[in-house]
């Protein structure tokens, strides 16, 4: 009887948990990582308490977001969520703020913040603030204000009736900023004018000069491993005199859905794919709101 009692709890019980634990430590380890998020690069799609599951594929498409190594970084195990917004062969372009691709405005999935200038009918001080939008710290003139908000409140804030026109506001074009890829004169991009770029492509050749050079050094010289010198306007890459270079690899460009965060490629460059160590699938837990649990991405 006690004998076939113990059977029974095996069956029942034991052996379903020990092959569901067995299983869970297979796809752990082969396929899925927990990731726990911090920072505000990609809020408010991911917040800070939110515990992400990243699949460790590398098969990764456009607006994707990817879990990578930050290039600029040596030998660090410091990770970042980033959105991909284009891969090799893609040409983008940020043009007063909005973004790209191939000549064609990208709207992502993901709910994007940008900075805004509002024009109001009244002073904000006979506002009834009711979501925390609008404070004293935007005024900029009776009537204007400059704030910080994504696709979801935009829209709230274009419904009222108290405002007169809603306009992303954004850097010009010709405004350079020394931080901003690929830090040269030549190039007066800023986090929200920059390009036209073409993302390389593995086999994909180039021609280098003076005005290509800026955008390829750290690829052939850094990701590639390449030994590259210039001497009196002649190129040398492992110590062959040579104008054009053929690429090793393919890369991508990363965005923050937080837009105001230039921490991405804006900053960083381009991006080898063999950076990209999975791809985000959903929010599985969250200090923030029992209603973010299992929020795909």
């Amino acid at each position: 009887m006690y004998k076939n009692n113990l059977n029974k709890v095996l069956k029942n019980w034991i052996l379903p948990v020990f092959i569901a634990l067995f299983f869970a430590f297979v796809i752990q380890t082969l396929f899925i990582k927990s990731f726990k998020y911090s920072g505000g690069f990609m809020e408010p799609t991911i917040c800070d308490g939110d515990f992400i599951y990243v699949s460790k594929t590398k098969n990764i498409k456009i607006d994707d977001i990817v879990l990578v190594n930050n290039p600029l970084e040596e030998n660090s195990d410091n990770f970042y969520l980033k959105r991909c917004v284009a891969v090799s062969g893609d040409t983008l372009e940020i043009c007063n703020g909005s973004l790209y691709i191939n000549n064609q405005e990208f709207i992502s999935k993901g709910n994007i913040k940008n900075n805004y200038r509002i024009f109001a009918f009244d002073s904000i001080s006979e506002y009834v603030v009711t979501e925390g939008f609008y404070s004293q710290n935007n005024i900029t003139v009776t009537g204007m204000y400059n704030i910080a908000i994504d696709n979801n409140q935009l829209e709230k804030v274009a419904e009222d009736a108290i405002l007169k026109n809603v306009k992303k506001n954004y850097l010009p074009k010709g405004y350079s900023k020394s931080s901003i890829f690929p830090y040269s004169f030549r190039y007066r991009w800023n986090g929200d004018n920059f390009g036209p770029l073409i993302i390389p492509q593995k086999g994909q050749t180039v021609f280098l000069n003076a005005q290509s050079l800026p955008l390829y050094k750290q690829i052939i010289s850094v990701y590639e491993d390449n030994n590259f010198r210039e001497e009196n306007g002649v190129f040398y890459i492992n110590e062959k005199q040579t104008q054009f270079y053929t690429f090793k690899q393919n890369y991508i460009f990363l965005l923050n859905d937080n837009r105001l965060d230039l921490s991405d490629s804006r900053t960083w460059g381009l991006i080898p794919e063999e950076k990209i160590k999975g791809k985000a699938l959903f929010i599985w837990f969250s200090t923030n709101s029992i209603n973010r649990f299992f929020q795909k991405l």
